[in-house]
């Protein structure tokens, strides 16, 4: 099963909603929280091109492209019950992510981009 490390939190609002995460030979996951029960968050987690996350950081790419594209080979769940101190499993999924409710809406940038 892989497994990533939490590397950054990218939003934060009453927990992680968005998360930067790492797997052991250095490839980069985005996580956005889905659902949050029993003191569990569960997240929803692509991986992403180094090239397509700065994109992302720098206000160039939403998070909705970032997860559609990161998913085109395989999209995962996971949880974590302790703030991330431990890896995450990830459990890959089938079919496509974009027939899911677990897309944010279109146009969620962390900053808007410079000119």
């Amino acid at each position: 099963m892989k497994k990533i490390h939490h590397t950054e939190t990218l939003v934060y609002y009453d927990g992680a909603q968005v998360f930067e995460g790492r797997d052991m030979i250095g490839g980069c996951y985005i996580g956005v929280l889905i659902d949050s029960l029993d003191s569990a968050a569960h997240y929803v987690v692509a991986g992403v091109s180094a090239g397509h996350m700065e994109s992302f950081r720098t206000g160039a790419l939403d998070l909705k492209t970032l997860l559609v594209e990161g998913s085109k080979d395989a999209w995962y769940v996971t949880q974590t019950c302790n703030d991330f101190a431990d890896p995450l499993a990830l459990q890959e999924q089938t079919g496509s992510i974009a027939d899911t409710d677990f897309l944010p809406e279109d146009g969620f940038v962390l900053c808007e981009p410079s000119s």
